[in-house]
């Protein structure tokens, strides 16, 4: 299904990448919609807009003119343990949202969100999250990502702007930054020595970055049709649990790493480590019709092959 022009925030980013190179391979015309004066490289973005993000009637005014069919917002700030200013990070993950999803409205866009599985508190047991599981409150990036995703989809509802707030599980895949799980352990191979690692049994719902950008434009594609209605959360996971262990053995096999120079209790885990985090697909799977192509094995090897 052709989706017309997609406007994508964030494009710059390891997922937004994809999702520009996506749009482009469906034959849509992908307008990046940057920070002015942002140095950002953007691949495979198409044309590209700056404009002040936090300047809400600028940003309505270059939405307008871009006239939009689809929205895909992939800008956040946070994800990296040192980008912790509690003024930026609601600048940007809740209040930039907002604003777009107005913008949207002005245009008749549909909106699609890329939320965080760090939305969800802690879970008390060992058992996959569905979006009515409790939310965070207390971490300032998940907490922010949670207001953010809830108040984009509040004003959506309010000014029937279809919607789809996706919470992404652990992305991995071609692209992510070297100090990730798999760069890191590609770069210790030709070292020859032994990789120190933690335990690794904190388990993880692992889903491939081509298959997130899949599922935001299958999301897009539902929202333009009328087959999906309204505004509301998806989990976008596989709901598959794998432990950080079990990917690293995997990705070691792939990579030819001697078993013995796998290093696990070499270092601690973190104090704040979550045991469990592993999505309910159920909900997405009904929804959007469909589910993630890759399974650990498959989507670890693709990603070995891309280093």
């Amino acid at each position: 299904m052709m989706l017309g022009t997609v406007l994508v925030t964030g494009a710059s980013g390891f997922i937004g990448r994809h999702v520009a190179r996506s749009c482009r391979a469906r034959g849509s015309e992908t307008v990046v919609l940057r920070r002015s004066g942002s140095t950002s490289a953007v691949v495979h973005g198409g044309r590209i807009v700056e404009v002040a993000l936090d300047d809400e009637v600028a940003l309505r005014s270059a939405v307008r003119t871009i006239k939009p069919s689809v929205m895909i917002h992939l800008a956040a700030y946070g994800v990296s343990p040192q980008d912790r200013d509690p003024y930026v990070m609601q600048r940007v993950n809740v209040d930039l949202g907002a604003a777009l999803v107005r913008a949207a409205a002005d245009c008749g866009s549909v909106f699609v969100s890329a939320g965080s599985c760090a939305e969800y508190a802690e879970p008390r047991r060992r058992e996959r999250l569905d979006e009515t599981s409790p939310l965070e409150s207390g971490k300032l990036y998940g907490s922010s990502k949670a207001a953010g995703g809830l108040l984009s989809l509040a004003i959506a509802t309010a000014l029937a702007v279809p919607m789809r707030h996706l919470r992404l599980f652990n992305v991995y895949g071609p692209g992510e930054a070297a100090h990730r799980l798999l760069p890191s352990l590609a770069s210790e191979r030709a070292t020859g020595r032994r990789v120190r690692l933690s335990a690794g049994l904190q388990v993880r719902d692992f889903i491939h970055v081509e298959d997130v950008a899949e599922g935001m434009l299958v999301a897009a594609e539902r929202l333009i049709s009328g087959t999906a209605k309204g505004a509301t959360p998806l989990n976008l996971c596989t709901g598959v649990g794998t432990s950080v262990r079990d990917l690293v053995t995997l990705a070691a096999q792939a990579l030819a790493i001697a078993p013995e120079n796998l290093g696990f209790g070499d270092l601690p885990m973190r104090p704040d480590e979550i045991p469990y985090l592993v999505g309910q697909p159920d909900k997405m799977t009904f929804d959007l019709g469909w589910r993630p192509a890759y399974g650990p094995a498959a989507g670890v090897e693709a990603t070995i092959a891309s280093l």
